[in-house]
């Protein structure tokens, strides 16, 4: 069996979440230090990340560690 699910964490004092993978985005949400997220999909430079509570939104992928 095959892990698939991706999970990373928040490496940056808070970041902006966003609601489609560009930097003029709509801010969705705030993440702070040390959060774990789910990584849902990736495309160039972007990862779409979902929370335990099922909110979702874009992060830029240097702003977090794939663990």
């Amino acid at each position: 069996i095959l892990e698939t699910e991706k999970y990373a964490v928040i490496l940056k004092p808070s970041v902006t979440v966003l609601a489609e993978p560009d930097i003029e985005g709509t801010e969705v949400f705030i993440l702070h230090e040390g959060t774990k997220v789910k990584i849902q999909r990736s495309i160039t430079g972007w990862s779409e990340i979902r929370l335990d509570d099922g909110k979702t939104g874009w992060l830029q992928e240097d702003l977090m560690e794939k663990i």
